[in-house]
């Protein structure tokens, strides 16, 4: 038997504590029950990014603070995605 990964693992422990609570307000359906199992019930996480600093070097200077970066980085995204 393949062995689950850990997020799937957390996803069923979500599954099963909604249900309970579904249950325990007895409104506990068949509809409720496929709705917490369709794919996208839960939604995805976004994935942490960390840059190194020799990467950021070649961008940005030693002057400029952590929160420049960021606002640098948030404009960047952004034009990307409405490109």
């Amino acid at each position: 038997m393949k062995a689950s990964s850990p997020a799937a693992k957390r996803k069923s422990i979500k599954q099963s504590y909604l249900l309970r609570e579904e249950s325990e307000k007895g409104e506990l359906t068949k509809a409720a029950i496929k709705r917490v199992f369709e794919p996208g019930f839960f939604p995805n996480k976004v994935k942490p990014v960390k840059f190194s600093g020799q990467f950021l070097s070649e961008f940005f200077n030693e002057q400029q603070s952590v929160e420049e970066i960021e606002g640098v980085v948030v404009e960047a995204l952004r034009a990307y995605k409405n490109k």
